[in-house]
């Protein structure tokens, strides 16, 4: 009997210490922008909220570049050994760079600001300046956050991502609380990622500046890019429904996006952890034993998702009108279709990691060509809930089964032969073949 709790409390701290606690952490942040979305529906108008999430759909693309470096780099100098000595110099650079490309977004959201604004319905170009910017300093904190889950170091890192969670939910509400409106939450945004980097900067990252061999420097940046293809088709994939109903019919954005964020708990579950199956697919290097991290990842989705599901067959009214209010449940109906292209699109996330973590890089063609086909595929409802809801679900279905198949699918024999690519060290000549 002593056994089992003495078991139970090495398995807790085992947890703590490893790339589990990402996954807790990531479970708490979207558990709070969830929790400050619906806070924001009930305090906003219709409108106000809807422009809310809209430009928090916007930050999520914009951010991209960053979250890729930092799946780059973890993809790169986060192997088995666990060793960043070679890289930091590029690192380091790369980190000035994002200084100076924060400085550049800043400039630019100044100069389309009002014209963008003016494009996407917007009430005023402040809230798309302001994100523009968050997703300027987000590329320098996640070079940091890069530098800590390459090192291993999870808690320090999981410890972070609650900070940012934090800041975000006690900033947006408070902002709507003192008349930001629409722009609430873009404000929550900015003070959350200013916040979260300034902590790691207070409390001391460790960078190394060894020397750097020309070939590293170029792995983490083919890696970045290779990163940026595959994240940027499923943040266009994840974010653009509520842009193109924003911009075709802004009086139903409101209530869209109320029940498109109802519906996204599957995806705030994928991105709750991804990180885990990322690191975990990297350190495995091999499909087969990788394999197990990805079904433990989908059932983290899935099992939620079908309660969700039936929810939304049964009383989809009641849900919406209980979290948001009545006056934000008119499009209830699209509650169902839109659960079912959410889970679809969660389970495309996780396949995707998955494939990038084993070194397969086909997925990121398909993720290209389904981002270019999306809009128009939405466009198709007309900014209408109901027909948006179910366009996007034909779109993110298809997806998902393609991936899929590409998950499922045994590599070439004559895939096993080949060498490494030069730019990556000799020790991940493994998780490639």
């Amino acid at each position: 009997m002593r056994g089992a709790p003495a078991g139970a409390a090495s398995a807790l701290a085992a947890l703590a210490k490893g790339p589990g606690v990402l996954a807790l952490a990531g479970v708490a942040v979207n558990g709070a922008n969830l929790v400050v979305n619906v806070l924001l529906g009930r305090l906003l108008p219709g409108t106000d909220y809807g422009q809310s999430v809209v430009l928090v759909n916007i930050f999520l693309v914009a951010a991209i570049p960053g979250t890729a470096l930092q799946v780059a780099v973890v993809r790169v100098i986060g192997s088995s050994a666990r060793s960043a000595a070679g890289t930091g110099p590029d690192l380091a650079r790369l980190r000035r760079i994002a200084w100076v490309v924060t400085a550049g977004v800043a400039v630019l959201g100044l100069v389309v600001g009002r014209p963008a604004a003016r494009l996407l319905s917007l009430s005023s170009p402040a809230g798309l300046e302001w994100v523009l910017l968050a997703a300027g300093v987000w590329l320098v904190l996640s070079a940091d956050r890069a530098l800590l889950q390459a090192g291993g170091a999870y808690p320090q890192l999981a410890t972070n991502y609650a900070v940012e969670g934090g800041l975000r939910v006690v900033v947006s509400v408070l902002a709507g609380l003192l008349g930001a409106g629409g722009d609430s939450l873009a404000v929550g945004i900015l003070a959350s990622v200013i916040g979260s980097e300034l902590i790691l900067i207070v409390t001391g990252v460790r960078r190394t500046h060894g020397s750097q061999p020309a070939r590293a420097a170029s792995g983490v940046l083919v890696e970045t890019w290779t990163a940026f293809a595959a994240l940027a088709p499923l943040a266009v994939l994840q974010n653009l429904d509520v842009i193109v109903v924003g911009h075709l019919a802004p009086g139903q954005v409101g209530p869209y996006a109320a029940v498109a964020t109802a519906a996204k708990v599957p995806v705030f579950l994928g991105v709750a952890v991804g990180n885990y199956l990322l690191a975990e697919a990297v350190n495995a290097g091999d499909r087969r034993r990788a394999l197990g991290p990805l079904l433990a990842s989908a059932t983290c989705v899935v099992g939620p998702a079908a309660l969700l599901l039936v929810v939304a067959l049964v009383a989809p009214h009641q849900l919406l009108a209980l979290v948001y209010g009545t006056r934000l449940s008119t499009a209830a109906a699209a509650l169902a279709p839109l659960t079912l292209a959410m889970t679809c699109l969660a389970l495309t996330m996780l396949g995707s990691y998955y494939l990038l973590g084993v070194g397969r890089r086909g997925v990121v063609v398909l993720l290209v060509i389904a981002a270019a086909a999306t809009p128009v595929v939405v466009a198709l409802g007309g900014g209408q809930p109901v027909a948006t809801s179910w366009w996007l679900l034909a779109c993110q279905g298809s997806v998902a089964a393609v991936v899929a198949v590409m998950v499922l699918r045994p590599r070439e024999a004559t895939d096993a032969v080949k060498p490494p690519p030069r730019y990556l060290p000799s020790s991940w000549a493994r998780s490639i073949r």
